[in-house]
């Protein structure tokens, strides 16, 4: 199948609406594949006519290089270019006159008397005030090892680009450089959908975006790769939360990942009647960079924390884009509780046996061997306590007091016999953990008495405490490594 615009019919605009102007989803002579096509009758897209092709601003827009916009500053009624230059008295229309005897003026004049058209600040300078800076240097700066990466995973991007164009299950039309996708056509041709693992959790803002696209439609396009292009670049992904579980998913290339967008997919993948449902709603594949690279994770990145400030615990996801297959499994387990609804130094206490939150710095560039020295033990600890404790709604191991605790009572005992016995003491310690003091701490609610406020938190770390302790009177640690 060949794409339904030509090259020379691309769009130079992104606008949503004159797409939907242009573009249906239409069947093609198979029954069950559905394409693009534009509307018969319909106008086409394209540049005023007073736009030149050889313009050199327009030029410089479409291939991704800077545009500076010279600017203008005004001279009385006069608008005066201010870009590199320097006031002379040539360039006003008062600057032929001197000023009046006993006339204040903030103009500099010259040697003669004359004005000069600049303040004294202007002046020292030599450049009228407000003049446009010079444009910083946004060249990138990589090592030769990731240059080679970069271009491997480049190499595989425009491959599969190019290979989705060409694919009749993927509806398309080129958008400059890009290609955009009716996903709506995609997901009624079989095209599978996933998202990445790492992706964070949503809330309450997908039901509010989802809804927002179903009453207004979508104002801007997703961002998606294919699932080869994800496992060029070391990104592992998994099932959107409102796909069907029972769907076996299409091999052959045809699934595509969302860098962005994940929220409002997966709400319009928990609609009933699936795609048939759905508004027309469009994807386009990630730009590349001023390299004139695909690097995949950093765009993953610039999207969501350009956009969003992240929280520190947000930049575990930026860790593992970045470091890919070769990332610790630390990082992963952290993320994985997290979208279990634990908090960040829940987790983190959780899977490293601390007392505390990985800090930001660490987590951006920290040794993860040192920050995971723990991480086997804490993982056997981890789940010995999901076992007796579960993870339901009472949050008891998602919050932080509860595995600070655990961590504050293993630590002793591990730097007297190492890990590996500590680890096997608090284990037995919580398996025998009495039935009936699980379901207190469970259970504990925040009280107040003689005006005293005792929070649940308290609560459950003075029964874990006073637990631990009994249980090492009828069971002494034997300290000899």
């Amino acid at each position: 199948m060949t794409n339904s615009f030509s090259q020379a019919e691309t769009p130079q605009v992104g606008a949503e609406a004159q797409l939907n102007e242009g573009m249906s989803v239409v069947p093609s002579n198979d029954s069950s594949m559905v394409h693009a096509e534009p509307i018969q009758g319909s106008p086409e897209l394209q540049l005023p006519d007073d736009t030149s092709a050889n313009d050199e601003e327009t030029t410089a827009a479409v291939s991704g290089e800077q545009v500076q916009a010279s600017t203008e500053a005004t001279d009385g009624d006069n608008a005066v270019p201010t870009e590199g230059y320097e006031a002379t008295a040539a360039d006003t229309t008062e600057s032929n006159t001197a000023p009046h005897d006993g006339e204040n003026t903030s103009a500099g004049q010259d040697e003669q008397g004359q004005a000069t058209g600049a303040g004294p600040e202007e002046q020292k300078s030599g450049k009228k005030k407000g003049a446009a800076k010079p444009a910083p240097d946004y060249s990138l700066d990589y090592s030769e090892e990731k240059k080679k990466e970069l271009e491997r995973v480049t190499r595989v991007g425009d491959a599969e680009i190019k290979r989705v164009r060409e694919d009749p299950r993927f509806p398309t039309i080129p958008f400059g450089d890009n290609t955009m996708i009716n996903l709506k056509g995609a997901a009624l041709n079989g095209v599978s959908f996933k998202t990445p693992e790492v992706n964070r959790k949503h809330g309450k803002d997908e039901a509010a975006t989802g809804e927002s696209l179903m009453k207004h439609g979508p104002q801007h396009p997703f961002i998606v790769i294919t699932e080869k292009m994800a496992e060029a670049a070391g990104i592992k992904v998994i099932r959107f939360s409102n796909d069907d579980p029972t769907k076996p998913f299409n091999g052959g290339g045809y699934t595509l990942i969302f860098l962005d967008g994940n929220g409002r997919v997966n709400f319009l993948l928990g609609l009933e009647g699936g795609p048939e449902k759905w508004p027309d709603v469009y994807a386009i594949f990630p730009t590349k960079n001023r390299a004139g690279y695909y690097d995949i994770p950093k765009s993953f990145e610039v999207m969501n924390t350009q956009v969003t400030v992240w929280k520190p615990g947000d930049w575990v996801t930026k860790r593992i884009l970045e470091e890919g297959v070769k990332a610790h499994k630390g990082w992963t387990s952290i993320n994985q509780l997290r979208q279990k609804g634990y908090n960040y130094q829940a987790a983190c206490e959780a899977i490293t046996l601390g007392t505390d939150r990985i800090i930001k710095t660490d987590v951006i560039s920290g040794d993860a061997n040192r920050i995971f020295l723990h991480y086997d033990s804490a993982v056997k600890i981890h789940n010995a306590l999901v076992k007796k404790f579960s993870e339901g709604d009472d949050n008891t191991l998602k919050t932080k007091a509860f595995p600070a605790k655990v961590s504050e009572l293993w630590l002793p005992l591990s730097s007297k016999s190492g890990d590996e016995k500590a680890t096997e003491y608090m284990i037995a310690f919580i398996d025998q953990f009495p039935q009936e003091q699980v379901k207190k701490i469970m259970e504990a609610k925040g009280s107040k008495k003689d005006g005293v406020r005792v929070t649940k938190d308290a609560i459950r770390i003075g029964i874990l405490e006073t637990e631990f302790n009994a249980y090492m009177e009828k069971h002494p640690f034997n300290t000899e490594k």
